[in-house]
């Protein structure tokens, strides 16, 4: 993971634990050597057991859309963490 990043990590306000990543897709996500950085981000997330949502950045993302987007993915982490228990 050196030199790479993730845009940004909601975590629990209780315990701080990480609930869910959040990558920034913007069209410098098609060249190649940005599609082998994000092919390590999603491994890396997925062997974490943290779920990752990629966001296509556009000039006008309205917020309700991208809010909706977060809700489902934690909520879809969630209930997936019950089916393995």
């Amino acid at each position: 993971m050196q030199c790479k990043h993730i845009d940004f990590v909601l975590c629990d306000r209780k315990y701080s634990e990480p609930l869910l990543a959040i990558e920034l897709d913007d069209s410098s996500h098609k060249l190649y050597d940005h599609q082998e950085s994000d092919e390590v981000k999603d491994h890396v997330c997925a062997e974490a057991g943290l779920p990752l949502l990629r966001v296509k950045v556009q000039q006008a993302d309205p917020i309700a859309q991208i809010q909706a987007a977060i809700r489902a993915k934690i909520d879809e982490a969630k209930r997936d963490e019950t089916l393995d228990e």
